[in-house]
């Protein structure tokens, strides 16, 4: 999944990477999903909304 999810930073693609982030989050804690939600950020060019829609869903997950 991460070899998805780096393609997708590449191809700079935020759905594909959110995509990815969202399967990962399923076995991963918070603190290991908010770098990645960063790097989504700095490589794909989000709007406010989607920044704000990345950072609340980390922020649900359990730590």
């Amino acid at each position: 999944m991460f070899e998805l999810f780096e393609d997708a930073l590449r191809e700079h693609d935020p759905y594909k990477a959110a995509t990815c982030l969202e399967i990962l989050s399923s076995s991963m804690p918070r603190n290991k999903l908010e770098p990645l939600v960063q790097r989504i950020q700095d490589r794909c060019h989000l709007s406010a909304d989607q920044i704000r829609i990345l950072s609340g869903f980390v922020r649900l997950r359990p730590q």
